[in-house]
């Protein structure tokens, strides 16, 4: 344990070394800054779309770090073939992983509470400048939440790109997948309810096979977003805000497993 919090630590350090976080402020101060002006062209509902600005910059911001930041964390190693140099060392590969894993999910977390902080600026700085907006109640609990099952979805997301990664040998493949199980876990939900409801007599037997089968094979990342909720304030259900908790912590596990059984077997030449 004491190695893979030690590998864990130092895959942070590179990533502040990397200038990730110096990125990372310059991105809050931009959302900072942005966030006024841009909610500005809603005269009547200025809080809501600040709000909804902050919450879906800072999904997609975390998004891009987890998929790029995350396939770099091993293709950098193995095309520097310092990747030899960690394997001779008294430290498995199954630690270098997950040790890789925590490392890069430690600097997404800390990144995602930078942008907070900025985007909660942001957000009661609009509040204060526009104060005319009927609908200016900022439900901060829920805004806070909906951050945290960000993080969540992030994880998972990361997971997967750490699987693409275990077993890639370029960059390539494991971007183009990382976005395409980005997608597919954020449309899966609705096309399911298309091919069962509305097009359950117009769509071809061989594409609701298909779309069953990528419903329960990738996540549902559509449960993670809770805009709607911290937006209009609307009343969540914590039984099923549990559910997908325990459901994404159990599904990196598995995906983490994977990789690990993967990477384990790899020769690199």
């Amino acid at each position: 344990m004491t190695k893979i919090l030690s590998l864990a630590y130092i895959t942070f350090k590179g990533g502040i070394r990397d200038r990730t976080i110096h990125g990372i402020v310059i991105l809050a101060l931009l959302l900072l800054i942005s966030t006024p002006l841009f909610s500005a062209f809603s005269m009547r509902q200025v809080v809501p779309v600040a709000v909804d600005y902050n919450l879906s910059t800072i999904s997609f911001i975390g998004l891009l770090l987890s998929i790029f930041a995350g396939i770099n964390l091993i293709t950098k190693d193995i095309d520097k073939r310092s990747i030899y140099t960690v394997i001779s060392l008294p430290i498995s590969r199954s630690q270098y992983l997950i040790a890789k894993f925590f490392g890069l999910v430690s600097l997404i977390f800390s990144s995602l509470i930078i942008l907070t902080i900025f985007g909660s600026i942001s957000i009661k700085l609009t509040s204060y400048l526009y104060p005319q907006d009927i609908n200016s109640e900022i439900f901060w609990y829920k805004f806070f939440l909906s951050i945290f099952y960000i993080a969540l979805k992030l994880i998972i997301i990361t997971s997967a790109v750490f699987l693409f990664s275990s077993f890639a040998t370029s960059t390539f493949l494991p971007l183009v997948l990382g976005f395409i199980f980005y997608f597919i876990g954020e449309s899966t939900e609705e096309v399911k309810t298309f091919v069962e409801g509305v097009g359950k007599e117009r769509v071809n037997p061989a594409v609701k096979v298909v779309a069953q089968f990528a419903y329960y094979i990738f996540p549902n990342l559509s449960a993670y977003d809770l805009k709607p909720h911290t937006i209009y304030g609307l009343p969540l259900d914590y039984s099923s805000l549990l559910f997908v908790f325990l459901y994404g912590i159990f599904y990196t596990a598995i995906i983490l497993t994977l990789s690990v059984m993967i990477f384990s077997r790899r020769e690199f030449l």
